[in-house]
């Protein structure tokens, strides 16, 4: 059995975001320019990935999505390069290998991190880069992050995760990082239960097709971290960043006629903690 083969489902969802950064990457003007993506698909990877090469608004939102989610993360080193940033579900990112400066932590499953590290192993990686195991259903987050928490700058990093989590998963994921890191910042991007039932859905069911899905969606996504003491400090629209960047094409008109609460139903959110 080969490393894609052993992959849980929900992991093998990297490969569609990789695929948006690929496709990006190849296009006239890219807006990341991620030219490792390529790499990083594999055969395997590319036939995952026709499952979803028809569908773009599904691929301009990730493209943008992943856009808003760099910029944040260049502001910070901008401010200052010793930060440390822990992607928690990294997937087949590949931000320490093209951003400047930062101590880099990726913790995702096993067998997706030894698929990663077979195509681009940490130790070419310009920046500090380490690779964390982890059995999310059986290992607890907090012993992997422990060795973590006497650092200065902690900016955690939840792209494309929260919404394949139980809203328990979510709380308890919280609490362990507030528990431990008593100042922190938390990328993420979140969806309102009616952007998934009127927009997302069909996306969805491609999604469970292939052995995996979206849960417990909520009214209010954003509740849970003002209940665990987190403030907001930047929301985009993933939506209305796209269309803005003129990532969709031949349906630019339309998306631009999508209802506000629509379009701000899906986005990147950065929160504080402490401090």
């Amino acid at each position: 059995m080969n490393s894609f083969a052993s992959m849980k489902a929900v992991s093998k969802t990297a490969f569609f975001c990789c695929g948006c950064r690929m496709l990006d990457a190849a296009s006239p003007r890219p807006i990341v320019g991620d030219y490792f993506a390529q790499r990083l698909m594999g055969q395997d990877g590319l036939e995952y990935w026709k499952n979803f090469e028809a569908h773009p608004k599904p691929i301009a939102s990730n493209q943008a999505r992943h856009y808003i989610v760099e910029n944040h993360l260049r502001r910070h080193l901008s401010l200052d390069q010793q930060a440390t940033i822990i992607h928690i579900g990294a997937g087949l990112d590949t931000r320490p290998f093209r951003m400047h400066g930062g101590h880099w932590v990726e913790i995702d499953n096993p067998e997706i991190l030894s698929y990663k590290e077979a195509k681009l192993p940490a130790a070419s990686c310009r920046n500090e880069l380490h690779r964390i195991p982890i059995h999310f259903d059986s290992d607890k987050l907090a012993d992997k992050l422990a060795p973590y928490t006497g650092r200065n700058n902690v900016i955690f990093v939840v792209e494309g995760v929260l919404q394949y989590l139980t809203q328990a998963q979510r709380q308890e994921q919280l609490q362990a990082l507030t528990q431990l890191f008593p100042k922190h910042h938390y990328i993420c991007d979140l969806m309102t239960k009616l952007f998934f039932d009127k927009i997302a859905n069909p996306f969805n069911k491609i999604l469970a097709g292939l052995g995996t899905s979206f849960v417990e969606m909520q009214d209010e996504p954003a509740a849970m971290f003002h209940q665990a003491g987190y403030r907001l400090t930047n929301n985009a629209s993933n939506i209305e960043t796209a269309r803005k960047l003129g990532l969709f094409g031949s349906q630019q008109f339309m998306m631009g006629l999508m209802p506000q609460k629509y379009r701000d139903g899906y986005g990147v959110y950065e929160f504080a903690f402490g401090g």
